[in-house]
């Protein structure tokens, strides 16, 4: 017979056919409780965290500057890996200087990238995750960007240009949330990187945010949801988004709930849309929900693709598993098993310095400050099967849903874009 393991718990399966009766399975240990590291407010709207993973460092500029963010976004910015002109990055510094002025061809998000910097854009942010010792010139070239005229080039990819991923997603939350105009900027960094406080306190200056972020207006969710299909002729597969507009992270309770409904409808394998599309019918690799904050409301979104042909009855499908909980409600233990991977999870979610400082601009973005991380984690550590049902039903009754499709196929109720 098999010796187990010390560090798991042995457990009867009945055997297998020429294997022994009794086998291991390990048994997880209790996650010790993650707290959020010190944030330091460096001036109204700046804020500077230090994270103790390896030496690299995140930007993250919320609003600001509209040329910033449209001179950043050129191809290295938006993901494009296709483009022909990366052998002459070589000679790239010889013909720009450090504000991406003429000859740099892709201006602002060309120099950041020469810094080795990451680049990354969406409406109203700036993302930079780049070698800490680097931070200093990053927000050098930001700061004289700021100064520097206007300059044609590296807009964004429109809305239009996406993937079908991307172009369902975007137009979701846009059509139910509109855009962010609250400023910040927030910089999580090594212990060692040479950017302080005061610092970072006068490059928020430069970049003329000088004023207390407030929160957003209230939330003003269409009366009558988008449902729209964005044609791809010749795609076979379809992009569906389903998203319903909710309270946003100031509401605790409810965001606490929400979060973890979300987990229990889309949050793995296991959870109720995939158990419904990838194992029972087979029309899906996988389908997510997740709850999206966006200008102090939130979006219940559900996202996954399937092939033409299924994808009017998936969508079906989709909406009967986002009304279940309304009569079947949830139960204790599938409660319990969420909250657990709640808590759990921030270990990982929170890791890096990209994603801590991702999740302290989306705060910042809706006029929130960094305690609202602890605050999010009593409410998710108190919730209960019956409060995480009836903040369910309650909220996804007040409206329809919003859907977007993008892809091939004709859906019936949508409006071809």
């Amino acid at each position: 017979m098999t010796t187990p393991h010390p560090h798991v718990t042995p457990y009867l399966t009945g055997g297998i056919p020429g294997g022994p009766a009794t086998t291991a399975r390990p048994v997880p240990r209790p996650t010790p409780d993650w707290a959020p590291p010190p944030v330091l407010r460096a001036a109204p709207c700046a804020l500077l965290c230090r994270h103790t993973g390896p030496g690299l460092a995140s930007v993250r500029l919320v609003g600001g500057p509209e040329r910033l963010l449209d001179g950043a976004g050129g191809a290295c910015a938006t993901g494009d890996t296709d483009r022909t002109d990366r052998t002459d990055r070589t000679d790239r510094t010889d013909r720009t200087d450090r504000t991406g002025r003429a000859g740099a061809p892709g201006g602002l998000g060309w120099e950041l990238e020469a810094l080795g910097a990451a680049v990354r854009t969406s409406p109203g942010l700036l993302a930079l995750d780049l070698p800490g010792e680097n931070l200093r010139a990053a927000l050098d070239t930001l700061a004289h960007a700021a100064a520097a005229p206007p300059l044609p080039g590296g807009r964004p990819a429109a809305p239009g240009e996406r993937g079908d991923a991307a172009t369902a997603r975007h137009r979701l939350l846009t059509a139910l949330c509109g855009e962010s105009h609250v400023g910040a900027l927030v910089v999580v960094t090594g212990e060692g990187d040479a950017v302080n406080g005061h610092d970072l306190a006068g490059y928020a200056t430069a970049l003329g945010l000088c004023e207390p972020p407030l929160p957003p207006p209230p939330p003003r969710f269409p009366p009558t949801p988008a449902r729209v299909h964005v044609r791809r002729d010749g795609s076979a597969p379809v992009r569906l988004a389903v998203g319903y507009g909710v309270p946003g992270r100031s509401r605790t309770v409810e965001w606490a709930a929400l979060t973890v409904a979300a987990r229990v409808l889309g949050g793995g394998l296991a959870a109720r849309l995939n158990r419904l599309l990838r194992e029972e019918k087979g029309v899906t690799y996988g389908f997510t929900c997740t709850l999206e904050p966006v200008n102090g409301a939130g979006v219940l979104l559900v996202e996954g693709t399937v092939q033409a042909e299924a994808a009017q009855a998936a969508l079906g499908d989709v909406l009967s598993v986002l009304r279940g909980p309304a009569s079947d409600g949830i139960g204790a233990a599938e409660c319990a098993g969420a909250v657990r991977a709640e808590l759990g999870g921030a270990w990982t979610r929170y890791e890096t310095a990209a994603a801590l400082a991702d999740e302290l601009a989306s705060l910042a973005a809706e006029g929130l400050g960094p305690e609202q991380l602890v605050r999010h984690r009593q409410a998710v550590r108190g919730l209960d099967a019956a409060t995480l049902s009836a903040v369910l039903t309650r909220e996804l009754g007040r409206s329809e849903p919003t859907v977007i499709a993008a892809g091939g196929g004709t859906l019936a109720g949508l409006t071809t874009a």
